[in-house]
């Protein structure tokens, strides 16, 4: 009889997790200013024309033309900061040109990230849905690294709010589930009422699933013991 120490429905839901978990969404990028998520879905900021987007502090203005340069220092940027020494006199900093522009997704919301010329600055900005809200550009602050030094910016409009329409990705996975329950419940019926096998080894290819189990186990605990190992010898190396 199969071993039962470890459920086979269990080891399903583990692998089933660890697979949902390996998908990473992601926006592909169109034009400087728009990309295509992974459900189809299009993100164009050229719906909002020329405009430049500001916003104020007390020792800076930010602007932010997503569709086009501006001039900024003498030289034609996507993102400037413009530091306010007094009413009359304010000194332009470059932020980021538009053809340095990425596109990735963090928790749902597509990131923008712009370099400048000389490669030590980095600025983001993270389009954020915002339901009744039409753009409201913000200045999220600025992070010192020990590279790079990033200005982080936020665009909150209700455009940014998804679709709710699936993915493909949502798709295949669903699909695969469905198939995945379906093959059990006719294998079990199938297994119980005609093969007379009960408990675990009721289960289709019991043991293929029990041995996969076996497999993640084995790996965490490698994982786990190497990991063990080189804690221990940082502490040695520090006595």
């Amino acid at each position: 009889m199969v071993d039962c120490y470890f459920p086979v429905t269990v080891r399903l839901i583990i692998l089933l997790t660890l697979g949902l978990l390996a998908k990473s969404e992601n926006c592909r990028q169109t034009t400087y200013c728009s990309c295509q998520r992974d459900n189809g879905d299009v993100v164009d900021l050229q719906q909002f024309g020329d405009r430049v987007f500001q916003n104020m502090t007390k020792s800076a203005i930010y602007k932010w033309l997503p569709c086009a340069q501006m001039d900024c220092n003498n030289v034609t940027q996507t993102i400037c900061q413009f530091n306010v020494i007094s009413p009359s006199v304010q000194f332009p900093n470059n932020l980021g040109s538009i053809k340095s522009v990425h596109f990735t997704v963090s928790k749902g919301n597509v990131i923008l990230t712009y370099t400048d010329p000389s490669g030590n600055t980095k600025s983001t900005v993270a389009l954020v849905c915002s339901e009744g809200k039409e753009a409201t550009f913000l200045f999220i602050g600025r992070v010192r690294g020990f590279v790079y030094q990033t200005y982080n910016f936020q665009l909150q409009s209700k455009h940014f709010c998804p679709s709710h329409s699936l993915s493909t990705g949502t798709i295949i996975c669903i699909v695969l589930l469905c198939v995945l329950v379906l093959y059990l419940v006719l294998g079990v019926v199938f297994n119980i009422f005609v093969q007379h096998k009960s408990g675990c080894n009721a289960v289709p290819n019991a043991d293929s699933w029990k041995s996969s189990g076996d497999y993640i186990q084995d790996g965490f605990a490698f994982t786990l013991t190497k990991c063990g190992k080189l804690n221990k010898r940082k502490e040695y190396n520090e006595i």
